[in-house]
């Protein structure tokens, strides 16, 4: 029996060997198999605090949990992202432009999904018109004709356009009644303030932090209260995501809200860790500054976005205005997210 045992010991070295080796193979295969059965998808980002639940939701995994890979493209600007939405190089698209308007109502198969930051009413606006520090105090209380003599530094084809426009109106006022000028960059739109050839400029978080701390200008008309809950930041699906026939519409919208509900617990130290990786900002700023409001549910105030798009035709910017708010959002996908 010894002998016996003496003659097989290499080949049982030999099997013993494979062992690990063959176990190893099933593990690899099983986890190359299950990286193929992810959905991959491609949705637009930028390094800005408003993408936040994005972030999270990549950082904390939710999107793999629920069976996706999805990659962040980062676009030059805001308007290359729909071309590349309606190619199909794009899945998800979190800009929205008149261009998405104008797309929609020429028959393009695009559509709001959720919502991706609102102007709701709270105690700390991180979204508004900011009012040089010397006149901060009295533009309340400022006439027409002074008013008239303001620069803003608003896009008057983008929203902060009708924002202004909006405010405007309460005193029998238009665009055309003031002097806009674009400045494309919030820092280069803050300078702006600082050496008084702006007096008044829309800006969001960190930049209404930055301001008001270093003197350069005050918070003095928020954007909640010229346009109260309107969905400033969305997400659109394109038509690679709305011919789906799986569920990976839902699916990322499930992720979404699980992001969402962890972005509402605020300031904690795992949230402060993951955007400030995300957005390369200082943890102690972000921790100062106010926050913007996402609704939990992820819905929109879709009126708010016919309102617009009247405006916008109205400015020549826009075909038409939108006939009814289902041109433009379709709740079906987060509906199903929610009850799931």
């Amino acid at each position: 029996m010894i002998k016996r045992l003496r003659a097989l010991q290499p080949h049982l070295f030999l099997i013993c060997a494979c062992i690990p080796t063959c176990l190893l193979s099933a593990w690899c295969s099983e986890s190359s198999s299950a990286e193929r059965e992810l959905t991959r998808l491609r949705a637009t980002v930028l390094p800005y605090f408003s993408f936040a639940p994005l972030y999270l939701a990549e950082a904390e995994g939710f999107f793999a949990e629920e069976g996706l890979a999805v990659e962040f493209v980062s676009l030059k600007g805001h308007g290359d992202s729909l071309p590349a939405l309606l190619r199909g190089d794009i899945d998800i698209d979190t800009m929205f432009t008149v261009g998405l308007l104008n797309a929609v109502t020429r028959g393009e198969n695009i559509r709001v999904v959720a919502a991706r930051g609102s102007m709701t009413r709270s105690d700390c606006s991180p979204t508004g018109f900011l009012v040089r520090s010397n006149i901060a105090a009295k533009f309340s209380t400022l006439e027409n004709d002074e008013v008239r003599h303001l620069t803003f530094g608003v896009d008057p084809i983008w929203m902060d356009g009708y924002f202004l426009h909006q405010w405007l109106s309460n005193s029998g006022l238009s665009l055309r009644d003031v002097k806009t000028e674009y400045v494309p960059t919030p820092a280069a739109r803050l300078e702006a303030l600082r050496q008084g050839s702006l007096d008044v400029a829309f800006l969001s978080e960190p930049w209404i932090t930055i301001a008001r701390e270093s003197n350069a200008g005050e918070l003095s008309l928020p954007g909640e209260k010229v346009a109260p809950d309107y969905p400033i930041s969305t997400i659109s699906f394109g038509p690679s995501m709305l011919s789906r026939t799986d569920d990976a519409g839902v699916r990322f919208l499930r992720a979404y809200l699980r992001a969402i509900a962890q972005y509402a617990e605020g300031k904690t130290p795992r949230n402060l860790e993951i955007l400030a990786k995300a957005t390369q900002l200082d943890p102690e700023l972000l921790r100062r500054m106010c926050w913007p409001v996402i609704p939990l549910d992820g819905k929109i105030d879709a009126e708010s976005i016919v309102r617009f798009s009247v405006w916008a035709n109205q400015q020549g910017l826009a075909d038409r205005p939108l006939a009814s708010t289902d041109e433009i959002w379709n709740p079906d996908f987060l509906n199903k997210a929610l009850q799931q």
